[in-house]
């Protein structure tokens, strides 16, 4: 090893041990050599650590995320199952919008933020759009939410009520049926269904006459569960994560 490099290994190695020994030393390092232009980052305001059970660990206080929080206000956060939506996908269905930055967090989950609040409170007043005929579910972002986490309970699903006669058709229950109300085919509903619950083709009631009505259900789209890996938007056939039989060849022998 040359001298130049002993002392260019050396001179790293105790700038290691200082910054180790003197917490506060992470802080003006940090700062001064790689945020010194503000355009480039923001400057780190070191918090001494509290000892919790033996173990140092920093705690964040209301006031240190409150910016976070006010900036992030005015976001939502966008989610489809078994799909990726793309960006010039959200740009196109919020194209009259402010939007600010689109940021992809992972397959399926994109996180939106919009110039102002206004544009965030159009959206969620919304609720339920589409992509590729599955439910495109958007939440504005809140201090609570979790943008990393899976568990979606519930979606909005279309459902069709084959042949249910006109007289079940109330204003507050089915709705989206033909203006004029001629040529009814079907009622057309809105639901929220559980996605550890089957999805019925039919149901029953009773309708006024005591008689016991079984009623066809239709559904526009609906979730595809791989029965193997339990995930949604694929099948068994198809599952990555199911045992591949492993061919192996072997030489034939001639008789």
């Amino acid at each position: 090893m040359s001298i130049v490099k002993w002392r260019k290994d050396h001179h790293q190695i105790l700038k290691l041990q200082k910054l180790i020994s003197d917490p506060n030393q992470w802080n003006s390092d940090i700062t001064s050599e790689h945020h010194a232009d503000p355009e480039e980052g923001t400057n780190l305001k070191f918090i001494p650590p509290h000892t919790i059970n033996g173990v140092r660990c920093a705690k964040l206080e209301q006031e240190d995320v409150a910016d976070g929080i006010e900036y992030w206000q005015q976001s939502i956060l966008c989610s489809v199952i078994g799909a990726n939506p793309s960006f010039e996908f959200v740009k196109r269905i919020w194209s009259a919008l402010d939007i600010d930055k689109i940021i992809h967090v992972r397959r399926g989950v994109i996180l939106v933020r919009f110039g102002n609040l206004l544009g965030k409170q159009m959206v969620e007043r919304r609720g339920v759009y589409y992509f590729a005929s599955k439910p495109f579910l958007v939440k504005g972002c809140n201090p609570k939410i979790d943008m990393h986490t899976k568990e979606i309970e519930f979606l909005p699903l279309w459902v069709q009520f084959l042949d249910l006669d006109v007289k079940y058709w109330g204003a507050d229950s089915l709705n989206r049926f033909t203006k004029e109300r001629s040529m009814i085919r079907y009622a057309r509903l809105l639901i929220d269904v559980p996605l550890d619950s089957t999805f019925p083709e039919f149901i029953e009631f009773f309708n006024d006459n005591e008689l016991l009505i079984r009623q066809q259900v239709v559904y526009e789209w609906k979730p595809v569960k791989c029965s193997h890996c339990y995930m949604f938007g694929h099948e068994e056939p198809v599952c990555k994560n199911k045992n591949m039989v492993r061919k192996e060849w072997r030489k034939v022998q001639r008789v």
